[in-house]
């Protein structure tokens, strides 16, 4: 993003104590910013404050000095991006996903839009240039995932552990959640929920969700169904879908997060086929290596993200890899299946394509080198901000 606005020309001063300093506050962060704003000259004021999602305190103090705040969301559960501060004239935030977007416009016509996320071929391709014959032997692969299982981020799954849920709520999001994986495109689970159910999961989970009395929506019913029933049915699906992969393939993972028990249990898990946890993959060195040389990439959008296309849809074919993903909503709107990647619409659906996939070797390198093409020439982090200086100054 820095690389890109200083293509446009513009001097970019960083603040970066966000980045090490994990506790600071919103005091912390005006005092920052005012910092800087009382320090720049009136000869040479700064154009606009940038972050990457929402901060209300910044915005606040954007408002008084009478500074445009831009803003693009990446990240889907976000609640900050409901508070009151978004309504600030002085805001021009730009969200990724469209419902996201859809739900907030209204509150700012003039100052909300919808830019989806992008990509950087440049930076990648200086990565790709560079494989050799012992990054070829260490990542290439048939099937590779790059993601969190979100099994340490399930605060549901840890509630129903602790036996903390009474049987009805128990039941009544076990059948919510059964009706979510079952369903493609979609996702019903806040809408589902009354404000006392939402009330009485929140009061169940042991996890403390911070609660701002000062938002546009009501915030238990999107904790209670974003924050925590959908990454609990994030994680679920995600392990169901490996799980009936790996009886077929082999699959390399790439995830901090904890393996399920049941993995090292499974007869089908055998040396030919399976889930071959590696850790973690270094984002900037070791993902494009893994995107460029598995035959299929994975991407499985978690339900928070209810229209939008997560960054991993746009770094697989930036990196010229060959994706397979889940139906969403604005795919379609940027991308043709079969022609510039490929869409599942359910688990067994992933095991069909890659059976096919893995054994037309042309169809494959076709789709990836029209994907990348793509990307290429329509969405780079130069086209998508050209897009939002157009709304800025």
């Amino acid at each position: 993003m820095i690389q890109a606005l200083e293509s446009f020309g513009l001097t970019v001063t960083q603040i970066t104590e966000e980045m090490t300093d994990k506790a600071l506050t919103g005091s912390d962060r005006i005092a920052l910013i005012r910092k800087h704003l009382d320090a720049a000259s009136s000869s040479e004021p700064y154009l606009f404050v940038f972050s990457v999602n929402f901060f209300p305190a910044i915005s606040e103090i954007c408002r008084i000095y009478e500074i445009p705040y831009v803003c693009w969301s990446v990240d889907s559960p976000l609640a900050e991006i409901y508070s009151d501060s978004v309504k600030n004239a002085t805001n021009r935030l730009f969200l990724f996903d469209r419902q996201q977007y859809t739900s907030l416009s209204s509150y700012n016509p003039e100052g909300i839009f919808h830019l989806p996320l992008c990509t950087n071929p440049q930076r990648w391709n200086s990565i790709i240039s560079g494989i050799t014959q012992e990054d070829r032997s260490k990542y290439a692969a048939d099937i590779s995932f790059i993601g969190s299982l979100y099994t340490e981020k399930d605060p549901w799954a840890d509630t129903l552990a602790a036996a903390n849920v009474p049987d009805y709520l128990a039941g009544f999001t076990d059948g919510l959640t059964k009706a979510q994986l079952s369903l493609t495109g979609c996702n019903i689970l806040e809408d589902s929920l009354t404000e006392a159910l939402a009330s009485q999961i929140i009061s169940c989970c042991p996890k403390k969700f911070a609660s701002n009395e000062h938002s546009v929506i009501n915030m238990d019913r999107y904790i209670a169904g974003q924050h925590i029933l959908g990454m609990h049915a994030s994680s679920l699906y995600r392990i169901r879908a490996l799980s009936l992969l790996a009886e077929r393939f082999p699959i390399d993972l790439y995830s901090n997060s904890p393996m399920p028990e049941e993995w090292n249990k499974a007869p089908s898990m055998t040396e030919k086929n399976g889930i071959r946890s590696r850790g973690p993959a270094k984002t900037l060195t070791e993902m494009p290596k893994i995107f460029h040389l598995s035959r299929i990439n994975l991407n499985m959008t978690i339900y928070p993200i209810r229209s939008g296309l997560s960054l991993r849809i746009w770094d697989v074919l930036g990196c010229g890899g060959f994706l397979l993903t889940n139906i969403q909503e604005e795919l379609c709107d940027h991308f043709i299946p079969g022609e510039d990647l490929d869409t599942f619409s359910c688990p067994e659906e992933l095991v069909e394509k890659c059976d096919y996939y893995l054994s037309h070797e042309d169809v494959r390198r076709r789709i990836a080198e029209n994907g990348y093409r793509k990307v290429c020439e329509k969405h780079t982090y130069q086209n998508r901000f050209a897009e939002m200086l157009r709304h800025i100054v």
